[in-house]
């Protein structure tokens, strides 16, 4: 592998592994393409055991959290059924 490609692949995975564990899982719902509402839906069922909800609104922003922790990946952060790009 070319130095410059290792360099930005060891770049990406210090960005990726430095994510908060809910930002972990709404990559994760990204990565398998739900809507917002959907990954807010799984992470409630996740939150049932301390009663606690996660809003649609709440996902939003912790999407908008990680663009701009990672803005090389924006694009990749788009989710399914999102209408128009999101400012930063």
């Amino acid at each position: 592998m070319p130095d410059e490609a290792e360099d930005a692949f060891r770049k990406a995975l210090y960005d990726l592994f430095d994510l908060q564990p809910l930002e972990l899982l709404v990559l994760q719902g990204i990565m398998r393409r739900m809507t917002l509402q959907e990954i807010a839906t799984s992470l409630t069922k996740l939150f049932k055991v301390n009663d606690k909800t996660c809003t649609r609104h709440h996902v939003f922003q912790l999407r908008k959290s990680m663009m701009n922790k990672m803005p090389q990946l924006t694009d990749a952060l788009l989710t399914e059924g999102q209408r128009k790009e999101l400012k930063p």
